[in-house]
Parts: structure tokens; sequence; C-alpha cells
């Protein structure tokens, strides 16, 4: 059995690298889309050049919820595999839309757990 562990290196050491932990706690939403999910993300981008991670990471991170909340699909499962497909729609929109962004390239990874009542839901995209 293979075990593996990571570190997610402070943004203050690494320039090139930004990591930051979201959570949207049901409680505290004003939506009314019926998702009573928490929802916690683990976000990692990094680049090779210095561009704007933060941002990046704001626009990815924010589709990532709203394609939860406001997906349209029956089962909690397959709105969270439409949320990690919308981040990373997202990403690849930013990128196609910045002539610096697509010459550099960008390495991006989240994990994003959602927490119901019946249990978690886990869904990760990237390879870290």
């Amino acid at each position: 059995m293979k075990i593996a562990a990571q570190q997610y290196i402070l943004n203050r050491k690494n320039s090139n690298s930004f990591v930051v932990v979201y959570k949207s706690l049901f409680e505290n939403r004003k939506d009314k889309s019926g998702k009573d999910s928490d929802i916690y993300i683990l976000f990692r981008i990094s680049s090779h050049k210095r561009i704007p991670l933060a941002r990046l990471a704001k626009f990815v991170i924010e589709a990532i919820v709203d394609g939860y909340i406001y997906s349209i699909s029956k089962t909690t499962n397959d709105s969270l595999k439409e949320s990690l497909n919308q981040g990373l729609e997202k990403m690849k929109s930013l990128i196609k839309h910045d002539k610096d962004l697509e010459e550099t390239g960008i390495d991006m990874s989240f994990t994003v757990v959602l927490v119901r009542k019946e249990g978690l839901y886990v869904g990760r995209m990237g390879e870290d």
C-alpha cells in the first residue's frame, strides 16, 4: 500500500507558488440553491514566472464554488464533478485570453471537500 504526504509551502516563502484554504459554510451563505453542504477547498497554483497567482486563484475558486452551488445535477457527486470542471474551464479561459499565461504555463491542483449530513464528498483535480 502506497502512502504519500504533501507539503504546502507558505506563500511568503515562494513567490512562484500560491496556496490557499477556502471554506464556505452553509449557515453563512445567503444563496437559495438548496445545496446544504459546507465547502472546503485546498488550492495550489504555481508558475515559473511572476504572475498574479492570488488573483487567478480567486477566479478559479469562485468558479468551483459557483459550479457546485448552482449546479442543476441531480446528485451531490455529479454537482461536485461539475464544480471541478468549472474550475478547470475557468483556468483554461484565463490562460486562453492572456498571452503571458499561455507562454508561461500554470501548474494547478485543488481538492474540494463537501460536508453534508450523510457524509463527505471529496473531489480532486491535479497531480500533487
